[in-house]
């Protein structure tokens, strides 16, 4: 079992944020459920969603540990080596060069680089601990949820919000505990009960988009790039993405043909949400447990 390790994430730019939220819930998970404390690395202390309790773990200095974990995309050659001069070293979907110079190389996610298979996934700290207040059983009331980054283009909101008020109970999330709706008197309690609540999600590929999968939503993606757009093509046969779109492909004319035929929702008109939350610990603990971290 490691006694030590310090896990290095970060957020913004091309990292979003689904990078430090399922490192939050891993660190979370270790340290209220196995009493392990991990260092956290992380590029921007003043993150808004990042919790008291997780803001006291975070160690910007030395990584020296017995283990150390990092979850920020591709690396070089030098960042790896200087990181394995201060303890063993695990990759997290880094298909960068420095990924062939590190002990282990993880893939949460589906790359275009290697061959993936479907297994333990890692779900975001928000996602899962927005869940803890919510009901065992919660009825799919919002036809389309919309999530499109922590600071979504108004521009394509704003055309997402026009359109989609003139047919659909929506609701457009626009960061962190921010969102509007066409939904009268809409409360929620948190990012999980309003994918728990929508038969629809659109997104672009990321972590949200397997958390919108898990509480048994069908998929629209709108991706920011070529990359992502491959990425989301590449689960097609493995999700429920029903449309996959480049942002570049959205404009006031062509968004609609998304709409014209959405199909009825095969899935359930409701979730349970203990069988959510057992899916999520079940994870960590297989994920935490194949490493010896606990």
């Amino acid at each position: 079992m490691a006694e030590t390790l310090t896990i290095i994430t970060g957020a913004g730019g091309e990292l979003g944020t689904g990078h430090v939220q399922r490192m939050m819930s891993l660190a979370d998970y270790l340290l209220s459920d196995h009493g392990t404390e991990a260092k956290l690395s992380v590029n921007n202390e003043s993150l808004p969603f990042i919790p008291s309790h997780l803001a006291k773990l975070i160690w910007n200095n030395s990584p020296a540990s017995d283990l150390i974990m990092r979850d920020k995309r591709d690396s070089d050659r030098e960042t790896v080596n200087e990181l394995k001069r201060h303890g063993k070293l695990i990759v997290i979907d880094d298909v960068g060069e420095g990924r062939s110079h590190a002990d282990m190389a993880i893939d949460l996610l589906p790359n275009l680089s290697y061959e993936y298979k479907f297994g333990t996934f890692i779900y975001g700290y928000n996602f899962r601990k927005s869940l803890d207040n919510l009901d065992k059983v919660i009825s799919k009331d919002i036809d389309i949820a919309v999530y499109l980054g922590n600071t979504p283009d108004s521009g394509l909101s704003e055309i997402l919000s026009g359109l989609l008020n003139r047919k659909f109970r929506y609701v457009l999330i626009k960061g962190h505990g921010n969102f509007e709706s066409n939904i009268p008197s809409l409360s929620a309690s948190g990012f999980s009960e309003i994918l728990c609540r929508s038969r629809f999600f659109i997104t672009y590929f990321g972590i949200s988009l397997f958390e919108a999968c898990l509480c048994r939503c069908r998929i629209i993606t709108l991706n920011p790039t070529a990359y992502h757009f491959k990425l989301a093509e590449s689960v097609m046969n493995y999700l429920p993405v029903i449309n996959n779109m480049s942002f570049s492909d959205v404009s006031p004319q062509t968004l609609p043909d998304i709409f014209k035929n959405i199909p009825d929702d095969e899935f359930s008109l409701s979730v349970d949400t203990s069988e959510i939350r057992d899916r999520i610990y079940s994870n960590l603990f297989e994920f935490s447990r194949s490493l010896n971290l606990i």
